[in-house]
């Protein structure tokens, strides 16, 4: 696929644009403040702290994830720059591709932006190598499905009002299903929401016990969100707005 014209494009747009390097610097900044503040609260060990910013890590990316890509198709439609694209040798999966590419890359950013953060636990004791894999794969689970949520909603919206709005609900919705998929590759009869988003992101020292399998069910985790985001990429080629 023909798609690093679209890749180039996205990427010098994103570099002109301020907000691309301070919300970083914001994500950044609010994980050393969480750190510095629950390091002198009751979580104050090194499986607390990594609990709870690997938690506030995780809701960020469901929150900041699908406003980042809920405009980027329905942008190119509402200015009427879609099909411009499509006078070229471009077709729907391309564009589809390189604009998750690029805006997936600034969700790994903000991934990369917590590493000191998350780092400062694992120096304090308490938190293994594993933790730190496990927390990878879920988290760019995370980063992959709510980058779907936004691709979705910005492929069947014009408005910016509507993507952002349906891209919450798809994110909402995901970030609900996610932990429940989670805990059944877990074998975890655990019904209640709460307790499956510990599970699922170790707050309150939920890791430290320890669960057989996690780092594989983390794993299977990350394939089944990749596999998720190849059939919005599918979806989006058949979908009305591309014929």
């Amino acid at each position: 696929m023909n798609a690093s014209a679209v890749i180039l494009r996205e990427m010098r747009a994103e570099a002109r644009r301020p907000f691309t390097y301070w919300s970083r610097v914001l994500a950044g900044g609010i994980l050393l403040f969480a750190a510095t503040a629950v390091m002198q609260g009751d979580l104050g060990t090194g499986v607390g702290i990594f609990g709870a910013l690997n938690t506030l890590l995780f809701l960020s990316i469901w929150i900041i994830v699908p406003l980042l890509t809920a405009d980027c198709i329905s942008r190119e439609r509402r200015e009427g720059t879609l099909g411009l694209l499509f006078l070229t040798p471009l077709r729907a999966p391309s564009i589809i591709m390189a604009k998750g590419l690029v805006h997936g890359l600034r969700g790994a950013s903000y991934l990369l932006t917590a590493l000191p953060a998350i780092i400062i636990p694992f120096l304090l004791g308490g938190v293994s190598p594993s933790d730190l894999g496990r927390a990878a794969l879920l988290n760019f689970s995370a980063v992959v499905l709510a980058l779907s949520a936004g691709l979705l909603a910005s492929t069947f919206s014009i408005r910016w009002s509507r993507a952002v709005l349906t891209s919450a609900l798809l994110s909402g919705s995901l970030a609900v299903a996610l932990p429940a998929w989670h805990c059944w590759l877990l074998q975890s009869a655990v019904d209640r929401l709460e307790i499956q988003w510990m599970l699922l992101t170790g707050f309150g020292g939920k890791w430290s016990v320890g669960t057989p399998g996690a780092l594989i069910a983390a794993a299977q985790v990350s394939m089944a969100s990749v596999t998720f985001f190849i059939l919005v990429v599918f979806l989006a080629f058949f979908s009305t707005p591309f014929l």
